[in-house]
């Protein structure tokens, strides 16, 4: 219901917009502030990151910021949005009163999405301006693949990107943690399989441990041992071979929920698990209660250096098998551009589209690239004899009441997604502790794109259609999961628990996605 509300306020907005006049199209020359004059100010509207905000009102008062406006010579305003409705209140104002650059989460928030929001003539359609985007255009013709994911079917691209550089075990940074000082302490090795994990949390339980495990029980514990791909997020779609599948809707799925279930009665999974968010369980993990846990490589840092505990030491863990020996390749990494997140998108009726556009392909040069990254040479990193580059120590050991990841927020982009791509040498720049490599490599090993969803595009009509449906199934197979992990219904009813899933569409949503996932491997 919140969504098909967020989805009809901005229907509503933008039929509004139309009948206030005319529109101008997509693609037409700035009607003023052009290259023969000043630069104007234009408006950059985005979240805050909260790597930024720990230490600066607005993403403009950065170093990184301001070195990027004056090295291109624009003069922006970062605007940062502050409530759920902040982007549907966009297209209720007027044109003069909206952003030069819009960054959003597009596929979920606008109707039709990206391809929605360019057929409105709401976006530019970037292709039509390539004279002034020259360096984003020839990355692109360098990265076929990235093109091909970010083409839409008519041949347009909507904005600018973040793409993550490099592959392998740079597009798994995430996975599973142990207190290994514990398992010492026990006489227990880290666990690698399914029998394995329940006798250690077992044994958490039994030394008075009050959340042996504090992670995730969505679709990223385990489901991999069981022959089904996950993402440590929510419910989602994978391939296998050219096939596409949904997790939570194979039969395999109703052995893990058996596992996720008994671990649960037991007193194994947090009792609070449906509430809990990162913060929550690192907190579980340093004051001692949790014994292990999902996280991240920049938690595997604050697990090994804020706790109080004496000897604590947080290691990663492999995702678990069923037997030993067993190899388990679904631990699916990201695609390096995923398509579904935020874009970087230049509002079409504007006065500043040439400066936008100018300004925001300046990060796709050379320098750019450099600047997203690494942040300003000599301050914030230097370049080797050998030409690689390294962090300083300001960034590495920051000053007391600010963490490396605040420092890179602070000269650099590289603490989070950008309209960028990153360098994958600059993933592990920062790392300072062991058990941040560490984790790299265990979480990585047997890691592949095999079974990765890359992303495609549907008709407008289609991907509507999608959506609508998807929004019911994805509730219902939420819920159902907890319910069944809660006792509330009964894995006996799991055929049934399927059946409803089709009732509420999911087998011609499943037909959308294979007819899209046809058409992109067509390409």
């Amino acid at each position: 219901m919140k969504n098909l509300t967020k989805i009809l306020a901005v229907a509503i907005a933008l039929i509004v917009i139309a009948a206030c006049g005319p529109t101008k199209p997509a693609g037409s020359a700035p009607a003023a502030g052009g290259s023969s004059g000043p630069a104007p100010k234009i408006k950059f509207w985005s979240e805050m990151n909260p790597n930024v905000s720990a230490h600066h009102l607005n993403h403009g008062e950065t170093e990184f910021a301001k070195e990027w406006q004056g090295r291109t010579g624009i003069d922006v305003e970062f605007v940062h949005f502050t409530t759920d409705d902040s982007f549907t209140l966009l297209w209720a104002s007027s044109l003069n009163d909206r952003p030069d650059i819009i960054s959003y989460w597009w596929t979920n928030d606008y109707p039709g999405g990206l391809q929605g929001a360019m057929d409105d003539g709401n976006i530019i359609r970037l292709e039509e301006h390539w004279d002034i985007c020259p360096n984003f255009e020839k990355w692109l013709d360098q990265n076929p693949n990235i093109m091909k994911a970010m083409q839409f079917p008519d041949g347009s691209f909507a904005g600018f990107p973040s793409v993550n550089g490099g592959t392998g075990e740079l597009l798994q940074s995430q996975g599973l943690a142990i207190r290994k000082d514990l398992l010492d302490s026990m006489g227990l090795k880290v666990p690698t399989t399914i029998d394995e994990w329940e006798n250690v949390l077992t044994e958490f339980k039994n030394a008075g441990l009050a959340s042996p495990y504090c992670g995730s029980a969505g679709t990223g514990t385990a489901t991999g041992a069981f022959g089904t791909a996950f993402s440590l997020g929510a419910n989602d779609w994978y391939i296998d071979g050219t096939t596409i599948k949904y997790n939570v809707m194979e039969p395999s799925y109703k052995d893990y929920l058996a596992l996720i279930k008994g671990w649960y009665d037991t007193g194994l999974l947090d009792a609070d698990y449906m509430t809990m968010d990162n913060n929550t369980r690192t907190a579980r993990v340093l004051d001692g209660t949790g014994g292990a846990t999902t996280c991240y490589w920049s938690d595997m840092l604050v697990f090994n250096t804020d706790s109080e505990i004496d000897g604590f030491d947080m290691r990663p863990a492999p995702f678990p098998v069923l037997t030993a020996g067993q190899i388990n390749d679904y631990s699916t990494m990201y695609f390096p551009y995923t398509g579904s997140g935020s874009l970087y998108a230049c509002i079409s009726n504007n006065k500043n589209i040439e400066y936008s556009c100018k300004f925001m392909d300046y990060l796709w040069s050379p320098e750019g690239i450099d600047l997203a990254n690494w942040g300003i040479e000599g301050v914030s990193y230097t370049v080797q004899p050998n030409g690689t580059k390294k962090l300083t120590e300001i960034m590495l050991n920051p000053e007391e009441g600010w963490t490396s990841y605040q420092m890179r927020g602070k000269y650099m982009l590289s603490f989070g997604s950008g309209p960028y791509w990153q360098d994958p040498v600059i993933s592990t720049a920062g790392f300072v502790v062991e058990q941040q490599f560490e984790a790299r490599d265990v979480w990585s090993k047997n890691a592949t794109l095999a079974h990765t969803l890359p992303p495609f595009f549907r008709d407008n009509d289609v991907n509507e259609e999608f959506t609508t449906i998807m929004a019911d199934v994805r509730t219902y197979l939420s819920e159902s999961r907890d319910q069944f992990i809660l006792g509330i219904k009964s894995l006996n009813d799991f055929d049934a628990y399927i059946e409803q899933a089709r009732k509420l569409g999911y087998d011609r949503a499943l037909e959308i996605q294979q007819d899209a996932l046809n058409e992109y491997l067509k390409k």
